[in-house]
């Protein structure tokens, strides 16, 4: 990501899922955001759902970290933070935390962000967190 080319940054991150998701697909559009940060439009949602699952595969790249995460409304990443905060306080509890969009499993149970209320809900009942 040394350039700020737009054309050579596509043909850039194009290569770079090739090379380390194993996925063959078309950039649409590829903007620098940062020094260290680009925003990716690809052709489909099919193309984004690929790189999203095989998106693990970047633990083995060494010592670079890189991630890729979902465009998020600045709500939708407030959201995600408090449900990130509230897994931290499960995790450190030792339970078994799985953390997803808009979305917490602790232990085998399922609480979801349930958007009308604003709030953590478990799944199925009428209790907050």
């Amino acid at each position: 990501m040394q350039t700020n080319d737009k054309q050579e940054l596509k043909e850039a991150m194009q290569e770079f899922l090739k090379k380390y998701l194993e996925v063959d697909m078309t950039v649409r559009n590829a903007c620098k955001l940062g020094k260290q940060t680009c925003l990716l439009e690809l052709e489909n949602t099919t193309d984004k759902i690929e790189v999203m699952k095989k998106k693990n595969k970047l633990r083995s790249i060494g010592n670079e970290n890189v991630y890729i995460n979902d465009d998020l409304s600045k709500r939708q990443r407030e959201i995600q933070q408090i449900i990130r905060t509230k897994g931290k306080e499960e995790k450190n509890k030792g339970h078994a935390v799985k953390i997803g969009y808009g979305k917490l499993t602790v232990n085998n149970t399922e609480w979801k962000w349930d958007y009308q209320k604003g709030e953590l809900r478990l799944v199925g009942r009428n209790q907050k967190n």
